[in-house]
């Protein structure tokens, strides 16, 4: 069976459209990348939300996944946050810091759709949808 991105909800959906046109491409792709992943990975249905005024994304057993959430900067870059006191961060750059560029311990940036790099980018996710099974074992 194929993955689909679902439609977004209506409150993500409404966030979509004020997303500036230069970020948009990269957006679209990073929610369909969080999507997917989740999908193989056995998280279905992905809860999709707003919280914190961005879409966030978490494995519908909520004791298992820290968020993740979409988002762009002042500067142009599309953006995709973890909470900043856990380690998914720090971790994917430990593995991919000469791939990426990050903000803190708190977001991963893209300056274009090129950047986003899905085959690294599924580890990461596969990392928040997994890291309080993780941390408790």
């Amino acid at each position: 069976m194929e993955h689909r991105t679902p439609p977004p909800s209506p409150a993500v959906a409404d966030w979509l459209a004020d997303v500036p046109d230069d970020v948009r491409e990269c957006v679209d792709r990073l929610r369909s990348v969080v999507h997917r992943v989740a999908w193989e990975e056995g998280a279905w249905p992905l809860v999709e939300e707003i919280k914190w005024g961005q879409p966030s994304y978490r494995s519908p057993h909520a004791r298992e996944s820290t968020p993740l959430r979409l988002g762009w900067t002042d500067t142009g870059d599309a953006a995709l946050l973890a909470h900043c006191q856990s380690r998914v961060i720090p971790d994917f750059r430990d593995a991919f810091g000469d791939r990426f560029r990050f903000e803190g311990n708190r977001a991963v940036l893209f300056g274009s759709v090129a950047d986003v790099h899905e085959a690294e980018l599924a580890e990461l996710i596969r990392h928040a949808l997994t890291y309080r099974r993780r941390r408790t074992r």
